[in-house]
C-alpha cells in the first residue's frame, strides 16, 4: 500500500465571451492550455467548466468557484468578464497492489481516491495568486487584448504561465498558502532607521527609481511598495530564486562586461497606479535589495555600474547588524505555532509543513476557514494522535499552536495556551 499525495493535474485560461464563437472555430476560446495534448480532451474540458457555470444561474448569480468529481477537484476563478482560469487537482490517492493469480499477468492495481486534504481556502488562494502574478509582469488580460494582436497574445500566455504553474507541482495546499504572508525581520528602531536611511539614499542618488524593497535572506526588512504589490512579488521572488547569488539576480549579466555584449534581463512590471517599470534585484552578503525602476535606464549600463558601487559600498555593514538580529530569532522548542497579522501581512512560523500529518494540515485549513467566516473566535481541538491543535482569533490577527502532549487534558491545554499567550503574545491578543 503506497499513499500518494495531491497532484496538480491541469491549468487552462478560456474566454467564450469573446472567442470561438461559432461552432467551426469553437476551439479558439482557449486561450492557453497545460495538460493535455488532444484537442478534443480540452474541448470536453472547457466545455464542462462551462456547464458548471451555466447550470447554476437558475439558483445563482455568483460564479462556480469549485467542483469535485471522483478523482479530481476543479478550482474555477472569473477574474476579468468573460475570462475563465481553471485549475484542476487530483485527489490524494491510496495505491494497493495485490499479486495476480494468473502469474503470467501484471500484478493487479486498485487505487482508492481521498476528497480530503484540498479545501477551498487554500486552493483560491493558489489560483489567485497566480492571476496577480500574471498581471504584475504582463498587465490584465484586458490590457493585453488591447495592447497586442491576438496571435502575439497568445504568444504571451504561452511564455508566461509556464513559470508560474511550475510551482504547482510543488505547491503545499495548506494554511500556509491560505494566507499569503510575509515573514519580517523584527529588528529594533535604530537599525530600522539605518536601512530606511539606506534606501533613501539610494532612491536620491538615483531619480529614476520609484520603489524600493530591502531583505535579509529571506526575510523582509523595508518596503515602500503597496501590501498587495508586495504581498504578489514577495510569493514570486522565494519561489524563482534561491536568493545565493552576488550581483544582480535581475538587471545586466556583467556590469564589467562592454556595453554592446551585456544581456539584460529586468522584467516589466506593471503596478496599480497603471503604469510600467522594470525590476531590480541585486545580492550581497544576503542582503537583497529590489528596485523598481523607470524603463528609460533600464538599457544603460551606467545606472547599474553606479548602482552597484553604492550598494556595495554600504552592504557590509548592514550584513554585519542584521546578521546579529537574524541569530536572535528562536522559537520555543515546547511547542509549534504559526501567526499571521492581516493588517501588515506579517508572518511567523514554526510549523514544518513539509512533514506534518496530512490529518493535522486539514485540522488547521478547518480553523482558519471558520476564522474567515467569522464563525469562532476561539478553537480547542483533539487531534488524531491524542495531541492539540489551538486557534484563536483577535480582529485581523491569528494564531495556532499545536501540542504535542498526549497526557494532557483540556483544562490543562487552556491553562498552557493561557501561559504561552501572555509570554508571546501578550502585545496581540487581549482578553
Amino acid at each position: 500500500m503506497a499513499f500518494v499525495q495531491a497532484r496538480f493535474s491541469k491549468f487552462f485560461v478560456f474566454n467564450p465571451r469573446l472567442y470561438g464563437l461559432r461552432e467551426e472555430n469553437d476551439h479558439e476560446k482557449i486561450m492557453y492550455y497545460f495538460g493535455d495534448t488532444e484537442i478534443a480532451e480540452q474541448m470536453m474540458q472547457v466545455g464542462f467548466c462551462e456547464a458548471l457555470n451555466h447550470i447554476p444561474k437558475t439558483f445563482t448569480e455568483s460564479p462556480t468557484q469549485s467542483c469535485s468529481t471522483s478523482k479530481h477537484r476543479y478550482t474555477l476563478l472569473n477574474p476579468e468578464l468573460g475570462w475563465w482560469m481553471v485549475m484542476v487537482t487530483e485527489y490524494p490517492k491510496i495505491v494497493n497492489i495485490k499479486s495476480n493469480p494468473d502469474k503470467t499477468q501484471k500484478p493487479i492495481e486498485s487505487i482508492e481516491y481521498l476528497s480530503t486534504g484540498l479545501d477551498d481556502l487554500p486552493m483560491d488562494a493558489i489560483i489567485t495568486q497566480i492571476y496577480k502574478e500574471f498581471v504584475l509582469f504582463n498587465g490584465n488580460f484586458e490590457y493585453v487584448r488591447e495592447q497586442y494582436s491576438e496571435k502575439k497574445m497568445r504568444e504571451i500566455f504561452t511564455n508566461a504561465f509556464p513559470p508560474l504553474i511550475e510551482n504547482l507541482k510543488h505547491e503545499l495546499y495548506n494554511i500556509n498558502t491560505s494566507l499569503e504572508g510575509v515573514s519580517f525581520l523584527p529588528v529594533d528602531k535604530n537599525v530600522y532607521l539605518r536601512i530606511q536611511s539606506f534606501v533613501n539614499y539610494c532612491e536620491n542618488s538615483f531619480e529614476s527609481i520609484c520603489y524600493s524593497a530591502f531583505f535579509f535572506q529571506k526575510y523582509l526588512v523595508w518596503s515602500g511598495m503597496d501590501q498587495s504589490t508586495m504581498r504578489s512579488l514577495y510569493h514570486w521572488l522565494f519561489t524563482h530564486f534561491d536568493f545565493n547569488g552576488k550581483g544582480y539576480l535581475l538587471g545586466p549579466e556583467n556590469v564589467n562586461a562592454d556595453d554592446s555584449l551585456i544581456t539584460y534581463n529586468s522584467p516589466l512590471i506593471h503596478l496599480n497606479n497603471g503604469k510600467v517599470y522594470n525590476l531590480v534585484i541585486f545580492q550581497l552578503l544576503s542582503c537583497t535589495t529590489l528596485f523598481i525602476v523607470e524603463t528609460r535606464v533600464a538599457q544603460k549600463l551606467a545606472f547599474y555600474q553606479s548602482l552597484s558601487r553604492l550598494i556595495t559600498n554600504h552592504v557590509d555593514f548592514l550584513a554585519r547588524i542584521l546578521g546579529e538580529h537574524a541569530r536572535k530569532i528562536s522559537t520555543s522548542k515546547e511547542f509549534q505555532f504559526l501567526y499571521f497579522n492581516n493588517m501588515n501581512l506579517a508572518l511567523k512560523s514554526s510549523l514544518p509543513f513539509e512533514t506534518l500529518p496530512q490529518a493535522l494540515v486539514e485540522v488547521l485549513n478547518r480553523i482558519h476557514a471558520d476564522f474567515e467566516r467569522d464563525l469562532v473566535d476561539e478553537v480547542l481541538v483533539g487531534t488524531y494522535a491524542n495531541g492539540w491543535v489551538v486557534g484563536r482569533k483577535s480582529d485581523q490577527r491569528e494564531y495556532y499552536i499545536v501540542f504535542d502532549q498526549q497526557s494532557s487534558n483540556l483544562l490543562e491545554i487552556n491553562d498552557e495556551v493561557k501561559k504561552l499567550s501572555s509570554a508571546y503574545f501578550r502585545d496581540i491578543f487581549i482578553d
